[in-house]
């Protein structure tokens, strides 16, 4: 079976595709990962995973830089533009890939041409959700970046806010939508994130149940397996400088705001005030070294890349945006969190490790220095949170997500 990845997004949205193409290729099929051109060296280094550039680096640095992106509002608008832009190229990419009668479809949340696609060429499709946050319901509704109905909101208050949602969504997208289906001889979409997006055959949640609870309204075909997990500790081990300074005193903090957020200045200033006035060692991680003092005090450290797997076992307390990814990372470490969101599904995560009782969350308005050491050192000293996060971490180690995720995508078999 030929097998096509379309992984759209930063890194935290592309690496989790990287171990399931992988098993994929070690079970025989012929794989192909397509993402944007900047995760070309690391997708190229998988063995028997085909490359597939979709979006140049150009385009890549030129968003991640904007500061719009990570705007609790802006930042949707943002991405749901750059999409609309460039569905075309997306369709064509795919068909260009697409071996008729043997080729199935994987896409992450955003590849809308997929669905396109699917539709058109009658290809199979699954959607991959990384996050329970992208999934909307009227029951549990996810944490929203603009704001949310109180809990107490009857189901019809929450139906017309979501109605409004697919107002604002839609107008976005619409146009270079409706256009590309009337090319391709489809419809016209409408309310393209309540049903459309998500393919009929099967979605795929890449969380585990404890984590995003299944919600009565949540789509049938919606499958569950649990996070999967790369990190390039096999491929970039600890530089020998860093691994001796983790082991030369007590575990440190770690501070990072994501590998595509280019403006944390003020982030990054205010955690080194927090450490200073804890008096803790701290580990700044960004590829933005712009976003970091110049001056940093002694016992605090800079690196643009860590492999987190490598890292967060040997740390006290993670600080965070709130990415899926990073959120997944830490749990298995049995690291407590605290998550300082931007936007997109940062703030459900953040609500989420709050929830299970694993970290707390703070908004960038309220991330002042004394307030995070204060809430720091009672994530660092708290036994309750301790317990609860080895409890976690030992529940992530039940089953085996990539492999339940191969054989549901090899179920599409039956379809070809």
């Amino acid at each position: 079976m030929k097998i096509l990845i379309l992984a759209v997004g930063s890194a935290g949205d592309v690496h989790p595709f990287v171990p399931i193409a992988r098993s994929l290729a070690e079970r025989g099929h012929e794989v192909t990962l397509l993402a944007n051109e900047v995760f070309r060296e690391r997708i190229e280094a998988v063995p028997g995973v085909a490359f597939a550039a979709a979006g140049d680096a150009e385009t890549y640095r030129r968003t991640t830089s904007d500061p719009d992106l990570f705007h609790p509002r802006r930042g949707a608008e943002l991405i749901f533009r750059t999409l609309a832009e460039n569905l075309e190229m997306g369709v064509e990419l795919l068909r260009e890939h697409v071996d008729p009668g043997r080729t199935v479809i994987v896409g992450s949340s955003l590849t809308l041409s997929a669905r396109l696609v699917q539709e058109a060429d009658g290809v199979p499709l699954v959607t991959v959700h990384l996050q329970p946050g992208v999934l909307r319901s009227v029951y549990d509704m996810p944490r929203m970046p603009t704001g949310n109905l109180p809990s107490w909101a009857p189901v019809w208050l929450r139906r017309l806010y979501w109605w409004l949602a697919d107002r604002f969504l839609d107008g976005l997208l619409q146009p270079e939508l409706d256009r590309e289906a009337a090319r391709l001889g489809l419809p016209p979409v409408r309310r393209v994130l309540d049903r459309w997006w998500h393919s009929p055959e099967l979605v795929i949640g890449l969380f585990p149940e404890w984590y995003g609870p299944r919600q009565p309204d949540w789509p049938e075909q919606l499958v569950l397996t649990g996070f999967p997990f790369f990190d390039a500790g096999a491929e970039t081990p600890l530089d020998p400088e860093l691994d001796a300074w983790l082991s030369d005193g007590a575990p440190p903090l770690v501070f990072t705001a994501g590998s595509a957020q280019h403006h944390a200045g003020e982030f990054f200033a205010r955690s080194v005030e927090a450490c200073r006035l804890l008096g803790r060692r701290a580990l700044l991680v960004s590829p933005a070294p712009e976003t970091i003092p110049r001056e940093l005090p002694p016992g605090v450290v800079h690196r643009s890349y860590v492999p987190f797997g490598a890292v967060f076992p040997r740390a006290a307390v993670l600080v965070h945006h709130g990415g899926i990814g990073t959120t997944a990372q830490a749990l298995a470490a049995a690291l407590p969190q605290l998550v300082v969101p931007w936007a997109h599904d940062q703030f459900d995560n953040g609500a989420r490790v709050a929830r299970l009782g694993v970290g707390a969350m703070l908004t960038e308005r309220r991330y002042r220095p004394a307030r995070v050491a204060r809430v720091l050192g009672a994530l660092a000293d708290s036994e309750t949170v301790a317990a609860r996060c080895r409890e976690l971490a030992h529940r992530m180690k039940d089953g085996d997500p990539v492999a339940d995720t191969c054989r549901l995508i090899e179920g599409l078999a039956d379809l070809l």
